[in-house]
């Protein structure tokens, strides 16, 4: 017989939850196993436990049968989420009014609008200013180019 279907009968007979570990020592003895193998085979029953639908973890490292309970019952207390109270708003308060979010956006619109006007003299300034004569001296007229010239 399998460790799992002696957890079984064990805990069938017992008609009560069981610690893992009692569970754990009962099966090796009735199996006869040295103690050289406890190290393995503890690990390989709490998994094969874990996954058999007919044992139920009860809490504090009880194990019962899954038979036992009702489907709907749980250990695990149920706590109802409590809602935040709502501060009132104090209409004599204005200096939480503005957020941060539109305290940015004005910094920016304000920054853009600043761009805009240094730009734009500088603009006025670039068109107020003659054509440097000495640019015109380095690079000749194109009616001057031949295809003659070019390489």
């Amino acid at each position: 017989m399998s460790m799992v279907d002696l957890v079984y009968h064990l805990l069938k007979e017992a008609k009560e939850p069981k610690p893992f570990d009692t569970l754990f020592e009962e099966v090796i003895d009735l199996k006869g196993i040295a103690d050289e193998q406890r190290k393995t085979l503890i690990a390989r029953l709490y998994t094969e436990i874990n996954v058999d639908g007919r044992f139920m973890p009860v809490g504090d490292n009880l194990w019962g049968l899954r038979s036992w309970y009702p489907v709907e019952r749980t250990d695990e207390p149920v706590v109802a989420e409590s809602k935040k109270k709502k501060k009132k708003h104090d209409p004599d308060d204005d200096y939480y009014d503005d957020d941060l979010a539109d305290e940015l956006e004005d910094d920016v619109l304000d920054d853009e609008e600043l761009y805009d006007e240094d730009l734009e003299d500088d603009l006025d300034t670039d068109l107020d200013e003659p054509l440097d004569d000495e640019l015109d001296d380095e690079f000749p007229p194109f009616d001057d180019l031949d295809d003659d010239n070019i390489k």
